[in-house]
């Protein structure tokens, strides 16, 4: 309890300290980005959004801001402006990788697949060894019904990271789907090497 009220306070003293130099640099977007920074990471929202709008007035192109407003707008369920201002990032920065993973699960949320896989396949011309974004594309492919799709996925997945127990356990799924049996208990007899917890492979 002691520690957690020291990090409160020194929270508490350098939001004081940003918003003392925000009065004395009116004109320096990177205070306001710092204090809205500060006060999102308290929770307080409302505030943090007030700072990086702030900001934005002064860089009105600054897809930093604008992503810390989508992230604001997604932890106050507003999942609208949220999708505007992740939108705006993308159209100012094609290769915001965060921005284009948050825009794809809010597409994800609304059911436009298509979409999704669109998005993915730009985030993973970016990150390209990113084993965890290929079993993410590989299951929306399966909810596509594009099974053959959705194994390459899995498989790229393991062959980036080869202790990824979730996409061994998916290729299982497909490959057992499949009819492809023992080749479906050779993937989960390798998930649960992976992760001997892993209940849902046994």
């Amino acid at each position: 309890m002691e520690e957690l009220q020291k990090n409160t306070d020194e929270y508490d003293n350098l939001i004081d300290f940003f918003k003392t130099t925000t009065k004395l640099n009116s004109n320096k977007h990177e205070t306001y980005l710092s204090l809205g920074f500060s006060l999102e990471m308290l929770g307080k929202y409302d505030e943090g959004l007030y700072n990086y709008q702030q900001a934005l007035k002064i860089n009105p192109d600054d897809p930093i801001i604008i992503y810390r407003i989508g992230q604001i707008y997604l932890k106050k369920k507003e999942v609208g402006n949220a999708e505007k201002a992740f939108k705006k990032v993308v159209s100012l920065s094609p290769n915001f990788f965060e921005a284009l993973i948050n825009l794809a699960l809010i597409y994800r949320q609304k059911g436009l697949l298509q979409r999704v896989v669109l998005l993915y396949n730009k985030a993973l011309l970016i990150k390209p060894d990113f084993a965890d974004l290929y079993n993410n594309l590989g299951n929306i492919h399966s909810e596509l019904g594009d099974m053959s799709q959705a194994l390459k996925c899995y498989r790229r997945a393991t062959n980036i990271n080869p202790a990824h127990y979730q996409a061994f356990f998916n290729m299982g799924n497909i490959l057992k789907k499949n009819g492809k049996f023992d080749a479906a208990v050779l993937s989960y007899k390798q998930a649960i090497y992976y992760k001997s917890d892993f209940y849902q492979a046994m």
